[in-house]
């Protein structure tokens, strides 16, 4: 988004606890690598994010159809943010009235094209990532017994493992999860006799 207020680099970080994009971040610092033209350029850059619900019976992924169906899904999930929480969240400069987001601070790729209501949000970076390795592994209670060790060579020659999926002390998705993993992994590659002995906040199972 980006035609309203200039925003300063690092201004919002927080949870909105309205799904879906219940977690919101400011990534405007990324404009200055970007080409934009100086007079249509965006003022700020924000990221919305959310589980997006999976279909019952699990993910089809042998259906050729599948990504796109989940990117459909994601699509009307923006739209539902949108027309109903973004407006409560957003200064009043922000709205068309005290109900509606107006959507033309939305910068789109292609100005011409957006006649249509609803096509600057179209024109949006949405994603759904449905592929197993793009998915976010949870920490729901119970399931840290089915990690695998990080720094561990897992039985193959010079593979060892990192990552906040891993178990680490932490076992959250987070990047300090990941630095422990890390930790743990290059200690494990130096071949240390404790690989954790450094790793503050790890303990063992």
């Amino acid at each position: 988004m980006g035609d309203g207020g200039r925003q300063q680099p690092g201004d919002g970080l927080g949870a909105g606890f309205a799904h879906p994009h219940d977690t919101f971040a400011d990534y405007s610092d990324v404009l200055r690598h970007e080409r934009w033209p100086s007079h249509d350029a965006p003022h700020s850059v924000w990221y919305f994010a959310d589980v997006l619900p999976t279909p019952a019976g699990g993910p089809d992924l042998h259906n050729p159809l599948y990504p796109a169906q989940r990117q459909a899904a994601a699509m009307d999930q923006a739209r539902q943010f949108v027309s109903s929480e973004l407006p409560r969240m957003l200064p009043k400069g922000a709205i068309v009235n005290t109900d509606q987001f107006d959507e033309t601070k939305l910068v789109p790729r292609d100005r011409a094209s957006t006649t249509e209501p609803g096509s600057r949000l179209a024109q949006q970076y949405i994603r759904a990532n449905v592929q197993p390795t793009e998915r976010c592994v949870q920490a729901v209670a119970g399931s840290t017994r089915h990690r695998l060790d990080a720094g561990k060579a897992a039985g193959i020659g010079n593979l060892y493992l990192a990552g906040d999926w891993t178990y680490n002390g932490l076992n959250v998705g987070c990047v300090e999860s990941a630095l422990m993993s890390d930790k743990l992994a290059g200690n494990a590659v130096l071949g240390l006799v404790d690989p954790s002995a450094d790793v503050h906040g790890y303990f063992e199972r």
